[in-house]
């Protein structure tokens, strides 16, 4: 695993909390209905922007990094004992990186350009091709890293640029309660001019597993936002609050037009000893009156006889799935 995809992975989860502005005085079904489908339509304009294009140019080909073992978590170190971390001449043995990397375009394969230089940070520089396959300068530069206990991330940046512009970039930082567990992560993401997406997670998190909020060992927060910078800075945020063992949660969406969901997921209710079902009970307000009813039930697992639905009545009382509106809904899906 290499440093720089513990960035990278969790890009993709954070950028499902994008939602479109919906700012209409009147709640009517339409204007529920659109706070909510809002999610989907931002969300696929967002992975077509040409910044992460480059991302996922620059991960499929293969990039150069210190390699860690069997390393399979998120934020930690599982296999490497400290006795071999302290022997790395820096944390992950990544200053043998520092310096400007290049493809070779006979042989396709990155190559130590210019080594030091940048001092204490790593850039990668090479050709993309945009949709019309028309050449650019594309460079990732790796830059403030930081480190506790001489082995555990606590800071990195990365920048994101296109013939000397920077496009995007995106910031880790991460509290370790010791070499074995973190207590809080962050990662933010920000397209330039366009739009800011961050996630942020307060919990005891054991580094030895991956961040899963399906799992009995997760207790805590998880707080996702995002900004849209072309629409005076409109903003969501999406709150999941997790209780004891997984069993039971809230999750909050809430924008900066008024719009607010509570939904309530309880414990598991269910009498069958195959399967989990856990109630949902839930309101959608705006500006504080109400707009939208939203009960339902999830089960686990889903077959032929144990099929979830849940419900959202509007305020004119028309019915709808929620799924069909909240693509988000996912999460409450993880409990």
């Amino acid at each position: 695993m290499k440093v720089w995809r513990i960035c990278l992975s969790v890009i993709g989860f954070g950028l499902l909390l994008l939602l479109a502005s919906c700012s209409e005085k009147k709640i009517s079904s339409d204007d529920t209905k659109g706070f909510l489908v809002g999610l989907s339509t931002m969300t696929a304009e967002a992975m077509m922007n040409e910044s992460n294009q480059i991302l996922d140019d620059f991960v499929n080909s293969s990039p150069p990094g210190p390699e860690l073992g069997s390393y399979t978590s998120v934020l930690g170190v599982t296999d490497l004992d400290q006795e071999k971390l302290r022997a790395l001449r820096a944390p992950y043995g990544i200053d043998s990186l520092y310096g400007t990397w290049r493809v070779d375009p006979f042989t396709d394969e990155w190559y130590l350009y210019n080594p030091g230089n940048p001092e204490n940070a790593i850039l990668f520089e090479w050709a993309f091709l945009d949709t019309a396959s028309v050449a650019h300068a594309a460079g990732i530069l790796i830059d403030s890293l930081e480190f506790d206990k001489d082995s555990l991330p606590t800071n990195i940046w990365a920048g994101i640029s296109l013939d000397d512009e920077l496009l995007a970039w995106l910031k880790l930082e991460a509290t370790f309660v010791s070499p074995e567990q973190v207590s809080a992560v962050s990662l933010i993401y920000e397209i330039v001019d366009y739009y800011q997406v961050g996630v942020s997670v307060t919990a005891p998190i054991n580094i030895d597993t991956t961040l899963d909020i399906d799992s009995t060992d997760f207790e805590g927060v998880i707080h996702l936002w995002a900004i849209d910078r072309t629409s005076n800075d409109y903003r969501i945020d999406l709150t999941v609050t997790i209780n004891e063992g997984g069993e039971s949660g809230e999750l909050v969406l809430e924008d900066s037009d008024g719009w607010e969901m509570d939904l309530d997921i309880s414990a598991d209710v269910s009498t069958e000893p195959d399967y989990e079902r856990r109630n949902i009970s839930g309101e959608i307000t705006k500006n504080g009156a109400h707009a939208a009813d939203i009960s339902g039930y999830i089960w686990e697992p889903e077959d032929g006889t144990h099929d979830s639905q849940i419900t959202i009545v509007f305020s004119d009382g028309t019915e709808g799935d929620l799924e069909d509106y909240f693509a988000a809904i996912s999460l409450v899906e993880g409990f």
